[in-house]
């Protein structure tokens, strides 16, 4: 029942047959298709009468005599329908306009016509069965400029009506007489009363001045009893709604200050929050230290359990054992006289370790030891290289590498420099 295009622009546009409905509804609508239909403002109603009350709502109408003239010249001539055309030419193609009105003096003729949309009564697309109007706003056809500008100002639009379908025929009082009249005048009288097209009859009618005036009061006195009743329930209304805003405002204020309670409550918290992360922080930030100490002791001790240390690496190289040797040797007597032994000992020992090693990484390459450089305690280890066990030891070999050139007087001299 309700469509996207009522939401988009709040509005609900009751479309009465032949009331210029498709220039409007393709303005209000901003389309050119046709969306509406000849939907009642009673089936909105009972379909969700809240929504529709929520909704400006309007419809237009047209003077009955004019109205009927453009609904006959449309489905005679004029309707690119082709279920229009087929209707026309059944029920209205061979009579001329004041032959067809005589004919709806005949009961089951005027009921076939007015079964038609374009005929029916338009009190029932805007009225509810008491004939009460449902929509806000009714326009008049005879005003639709002016009227239609009045719906935009209301929408807070400004666009401008265009008209499609436009009737071709002459002023439809060409098309009357006195008792063609009064057949329309009867057969549409709740249009005419309803609308105020009755307003019009004494352009029709002899009707005496008195006549006139009592039917003008008592429509006055009817649309005051409308505005009375209106102005009350308007007013039950506005009481309702006040009643309803100081309920909210009074439960608005209640959630206000749960919400200042809440957020008082919360900005402790977040407090309390940002502490405890901070603490958190702090403390992963400990244990991602300490961890990587432990990692770092962990990968120390890996690796050195399994290629032990650069220091004993250093240690374990025959400069350094020869030069330890001599040193430890040389605080003795005794040690003098066997250094010589002891010293052949030791690099007959580190020539046949030294064997032992490669054979080892020949069967398998995994075994062989990283470069000093690679171990964790290699800038502690190079040290032991400026050491005097280091130093003596390194001459030792290099004098015994070039001995035929007297490397061993070169030792002698080195020894003498130390001692200086």
């Amino acid at each position: 029942m309700f469509k996207d295009f009522h939401d988009k622009y709040k509005c609900i546009f009751i479309h009465v047959p032949k009331v210029a409905g498709s220039s409007i509804e393709r303005v209000i609508y901003q389309t050119d298709k046709w969306l509406v239909g000849h939907v009642k403002a009673s089936d909105y109603t009972k379909f969700d009468k809240d929504k529709f009350d929520s909704y400006f709502s309007f419809g237009f109408v047209r003077n009955p005599y004019d109205r009927v003239v453009s609904a006959y010249h449309y489905l005679k001539n004029d309707s690119p329908d082709p279920c229009d055309i087929k209707w026309g030419r059944l029920h209205i193609n061979n009579l001329t306009f004041e032959e067809f009105i005589l004919s709806l003096q005949d009961e089951e003729f005027k009921e076939e016509i007015l079964s038609k949309n374009h005929f029916s009564f338009q009190y029932k697309y805007l009225c509810d069965k008491n004939m009460n109007i449902l929509v806000n706003f009714i326009g008049k056809f005879e005003k639709l400029d002016n009227d239609f500008k009045k719906i935009l100002n209301i929408l807070r639009r400004k666009d401008s009506l265009v008209h499609i379908n436009k009737s071709k025929h002459l002023n439809y009082r060409d098309y009357y007489n006195s008792q063609t009249y009064k057949i329309i005048r009867e057969i549409y009288r709740d249009d005419f009363e309803i609308f105020d097209y009755d307003l019009e009859d004494k352009k029709y009618f002899n009707i005496p001045q008195n006549i006139y005036l009592n039917n003008l009061e008592s429509k006055i006195l009817i649309k005051n009893i409308n505005l009375d009743s209106l102005r009350l329930k308007k007013s039950f209304q506005i009481q309702n709604l006040n009643q309803t805003i100081e309920t909210k405002n009074k439960t608005i204020q209640e959630n206000l200050s749960q919400i200042n309670n809440l957020n008082q409550t919360i900005e402790t918290k977040n407090k309390t929050i940002q502490e405890n992360l901070s603490q958190i922080n702090n403390l992963n930030q400990t244990i991602e230290t300490k961890n990587k100490t432990i990692q770092n002791k962990d990968d120390l001790l890996n690796f050195q359990a399994q290629y032990g240390t650069a220091k004993s690496r250093i240690q374990n190289q025959l400069s350094y054992k020869l030069g330890q040797t001599m040193i430890v040797n040389s605080k003795s007597f005794l040690g003098c006289l066997l250094m010589p032994v002891i010293l052949l000992g030791i690099v007959i020992s580190h020539k046949q370790e030294q064997k032992i090693y490669k054979q080892k990484i020949e069967k398998d390459p995994s075994l062989k030891l990283p470069s000093l450089e690679q171990y964790p305690d290699y800038r502690e280890a190079i040290k032991l290289k400026n050491h005097l066990s280091y130093k003596l030891g390194k001459e030792l070999v290099k004098a015994n590498k070039i001995w035929y050139k007297g490397g061993y007087f070169q030792f002698l001299y080195f020894i003498k420099k130390l001692k200086v």
